[in-house]
């Protein structure tokens, strides 16, 4: 929660201090610059919008609560990809570049973030420092992975291309997640681990089962530009 009283939203200097980070965040995603390049734009943002002025509502433990936004990014690929755009129709020659687009952002604005609550809760949760070593690798193994395919999938499909290669990074972060429920039982969090792995299936069907044209019209729920 923003604090009510803070320089960066109640003086010019502290409001053309956010001017600069927003506008920062914008060039850098200007003419599709890639789901990398995208990644480490939302991170940076997050650091300096939110991390290092000291306005991040939970902390610690408690900020294994991005997982949950991980996962709706993750969704959402997973719906463009299988064409279930609902009133926002993507092009099927888009689909892949939108889909990694999505993938870049819940990477960099969310998953980054919710791995360090994540080790925080380890550690408040009593796990030996040889699983937490155990877990920090699998970790890195992933983001050598991901971020590769991630890369190779946006090169390959500037028209589409090679579709698959953009459904194999939205699998590859799903079993991602799908690891770290099993890291999250080990703490406070079973029971949200166990809603993350249901909405991860859904995901997955999803994926397998792409919508028939015309779309069926359903209503799709807001979602801000830097949520």
């Amino acid at each position: 929660m923003l604090q009510k009283f803070h320089p960066l939203f109640d003086t010019p200097q502290g409001r053309a201090q956010l001017d600069a980070i927003d506008a920062r965040l914008e060039t850098a995603l200007r003419k599709n610059p890639g789901p990398l390049t995208e990644a480490a734009a939302w991170f940076a943002y997050r650091q300096e919008r939110i991390v290092e002025p000291g306005i991040e509502g939970l902390i610690g433990p408690a900020a294994v609560y991005h997982f949950g936004d991980v996962v709706r990014y993750i969704g959402s690929a997973a719906d463009t990809m299988a064409g279930h755009t609902f009133e926002m129709p993507t092009p099927a020659a888009k689909r892949p570049l939108v889909a990694l687009s999505t993938l870049g952002k819940g990477y960099g604005w969310r998953y980054l973030r919710a791995l360090q609550g994540l080790q925080d809760a380890l550690h408040a949760a009593g796990i030996k420092p040889d699983a937490i070593e155990r877990f920090n690798a699998g970790c890195s193994q992933f983001a050598n992975e991901f971020e590769a395919q991630l890369s190779a999938a946006h090169c390959v499909n500037a028209q589409s291309e090679n579709p698959n290669a953009a459904i194999e990074a939205v699998r590859m972060f799903a079993r991602q997640m799908l690891a770290v429920c099993d890291w999250l039982e080990m703490t406070r969090e079973s029971a949200g681990a166990m809603e993350l792995r249901r909405l991860l299936g859904e995901a997955m069907e999803t994926l397998s089962a792409p919508a028939n044209l015309p779309e069926k019209r359903r209503s799709k729920k807001r979602n801000d530009w830097h949520c």
